[in-house]
C-alpha cells in the first residue's frame, strides 16, 4: 500500500478570501532587477537600493521578503529580452495584444497577473528618464610617501566626450594588473590604440605606450604605468571582464552626453555585421548597461544569453538588427549604416516604454525561495526583461504568513487574535482560527484561547494604543503569566 507525500503548505494558504491574493514573495532569487547601478539579482537587493520603477525614475526599497515556495511557476519568454520565473498571481505591466486588423501602436498597459499574460501580449520596460548633470567625476587616492615612480594625478576629470570615449574602450578592453592598466587591440586596430594614448595624456597628463604584440598573438597593447590610476579605473569600471561594469554617474547622463561612450564599447568589443551590430560580454550587469544605453537613444536591442561550455563561459550578445535602429547605432559608434530603408512594422518604442512581445508563457516545477521587494511611491520595479508590480503592501501581515508557511502550521491548528486599532484585521485576513476583541483586551482573550486548546499555535497582535494605552495593565499581567504565546 502506497502513501502518498504530504501536501506543502505555502503561503497562499494562509490567505482569507478577504484579502487580495497576489503572492508576496514572487520570483526566483537570480532574477536580475535594473538599479540605478546596473542590475543585481533580486536575493542581493538592499534595503535603500535604488530600483527603477515602471515610471521610468528610480526609487527607493523599503522591504525585502522571501519565503519557501513549493509550488509551479510561470516561466514567461519575452522576445529579444529573456525570461522572467515568477509566480501565476505577480501582475505583470503588459498590453493586451488586438485584433490584426486593429493597431498594436497604441499600446495601453495594465497590471495583469502572469498567469493571465497571452502569447503575443506585449510587457512594458520603461526607458529611464533620470538625468544628473555632472560634470566631473572626483580622482580620489593618497599619496604614498615610497611610491616615486607614479606621477600625481589631477583633482578630477571632466566627463566630456574624450572621458566617454575612454570609458568604453576601458570597459571593452582594458583590466588592471598590479601597477598598470592595460588595453589590448587587435594588430587592425592601431587608431584605437593611438586615441587612447593621446586621451590618457589629454585627461590624466599620463604617458602611454604602445607595445607590438603581432608576433606573439597578433595583439597591440596600450600601458599606462601608475598604481593610482589602476586602483581608480578598477573601482570605477570593476576587476575582471565578468564584472566590468558603466560607472552609475554616467549611466544617470543625457543620451547626448552617451553617445561618445557607446561608440567606444563598440569601437572595443562590437562586431558590424551586414545585417546586425552585436556587442560581447561576460558581464551580466554590463549586458543590462548596455541595452539601457541603447534604449535611451531610441535603438530597440535584444539580448542573447550563450551558456557556459567546456571553453567559454556565461556570455552576453547585445545586439541591433532593425534597420532603423542598426543605422542610428552606425550613426553614433561610427559604422557602416546599411543602405536599404527599414520596413514597415510595429512601433516598440511608444510614450517612454519599449513594449516587447511575450513568446511562450508556461507553467514549470518549482521547489526554492521566492523574492520580492517594497518600492518607495511607485509599488513596482523593473526586471531585464519588463515592469512587474512589487505587491509588498501588508508587510507584517505577509511577515506572519511567510512565517506561518515556512513553519508548515496547518492553519487549523492556528489562532489568531486581535484587538482595536491598526492590527485589528489581521485575523480577517489570515486562513486560521481569529478572535477580533475590545481595544486593550487581545491579551487575556489570546490567554483564555491558549489555556483552552494547548494544541493551537496562538498570535495576539495589537497597536501602540491597544498595548501599551488603554491595555497596559494586561500587557503587565500577562508577561507575569509568561504563557506559550506570541505577542505582537
Amino acid at each position: 500500500m502506497s502513501v502518498s507525500a504530504p501536501v506543502k503548505l505555502t503561503i497562499k494558504d494562509y490567505k482569507s478570501e478577504l484579502h487580495n491574493d497576489w503572492c508576496p514573495g514572487c520570483l526566483v532569487p537570480w532574477t536580475r532587477i535594473i538599479t540605478r547601478a546596473g542590475s543585481t539579482e533580486i536575493a542581493h537587493i538592499k534595503v535603500g537600493d535604488l530600483v527603477l520603477g515602471h515610471d521610468g525614475k528610480y526609487h527607493r526599497v523599503t522591504e525585502l521578503m522571501s519565503h519557501w515556495h513549493d509550488a509551479p511557476m510561470q516561466r514567461v519568454s519575452v522576445y529579444g529580452f529573456g525570461d522572467v520565473v515568477l509566480t501565476a498571481d505577480h501582475p505583470m505591466y503588459v498590453a493586451r495584444r488586438r485584433k490584426s486588423y486593429q493597431s498594436n501602436e497604441n499600446y495601453r498597459p495594465d497590471w495583469i497577473p502572469a498567469g493571465q499574460v497571452r502569447r503575443g501580449d506585449y510587457l512594458a520596460f520603461p526607458v529611464p528618464t533620470d538625468v544628473v548633470d555632472a560634470t566631473s567625476l572626483p580622482i580620489e587616492f593618497e599619496r604614498r610617501l615610497k611610491d616615486t615612480r607614479s606621477k600625481p594625478l589631477p583633482a578630477s576629470v571632466p566627463l566630456n566626450d574624450a572621458f566617454m570615449r575612454l570609458a568604453g574602450y576601458y570597459i571593452s578592453e582594458g583590466y588592471a594588473h598590479h601597477r598598470e592598466i592595460l588595453l589590448t587591440f587587435s594588430a587592425q586596430e592601431r587608431d584605437l590604440a593611438n586615441d587612447t594614448v593621446d586621451l590618457i595624456g589629454q585627461l590624466f597628463e599620463l604617458r602611454a605606450t604602445i607595445r607590438d604584440r603581432t608576433s606573439h598573438n597578433n595583439t597591440i597593447e596600450v600601458a599606462v604605468a601608475s598604481s593610482y590610476l589602476t586602483e581608480i579605473f578598477a573601482t570605477w569600471f570593476g576587476e575582471g571582464a565578468e564584472n566590468k561594469h558603466v560607472p552609475e554617474t554616467l549611466m544617470q547622463l543625457s543620451p547626448e552626453r552617451q553617445a561618445q561612450l557607446l561608440r567606444g564599447l563598440w569601437a572595443g568589443d562590437g562586431y558590424w555585421g551586414r545585417k546586425n551590430a552585436t556587442y560581447r560580454t561576460i558581464s551580466p550587469v554590463l549586458a543590462n548597461q548596455v541595452t539601457v544605453l541603447l534604449l535611451r537613444q531610441g535603438i530597440l536591442p535584444n539580448v542573447q544569453p550563450y551558456e557556459a561550455n567546456e571553453e567559454h563561459r556565461k556570455s552576453y550578445a547585445v545586439g541591433v538588427s532593425n534597420v532603423a535602429g542598426y543605422n542610428e547605432l552606425a550613426r553614433i559608434a561610427d559604422g557602416v549604416a546599411r543602405a536599404v530603408p527599414p520596413r514597415q512594422g510595429a512601433v516598440r518604442i511608444h510614450d517612454g516604454y519599449v513594449f516587447m512581445p511575450i513568446r511562450s508563457n508556461e507553467e514549470i516545477p518549482y521547489a526554492g525561495y521566492v523574492h520580492n521587494l517594497e518600492v518607495e511611491d511607485v509599488h513596482s520595479y523593473v526586471t531585464d526583461v519588463g515592469a512587474l508590480h512589487n505587491c509588498g503592501d501588508f508587510g507584517i501581515l505577509t511577515g506572519i504568513q511567510m512565517a506561518l508557511a515556512q513553519l508548515q502550521l496547518d492553519p487549523d491548528k492556528v489562532a489568531i487574535f486581535s484587538g482595536i486599532g491598526c492590527a485589528g484585521k489581521t485575523p480577517h485576513y489570515v486562513n486560521a482560527y481569529g478572535f477580533h476583541t475590545l481595544h486593550g483586551r487581545v491579551l487575556p482573550v489570546a490567554t483564555g484561547g491558549r489555556l483552552a486548546n494547548t494544541s493551537l499555535t496562538v498570535l495576539a497582535l495589537g497597536g501602540d494604543g491597544d498595548g501599551y494605552g488603554i491595555g497596559a495593565g494586561y500587557f503587565v499581567n500577562t508577561g507575569r503569566r509568561n504563557l506559550d504565546f506570541t505577542y505582537m
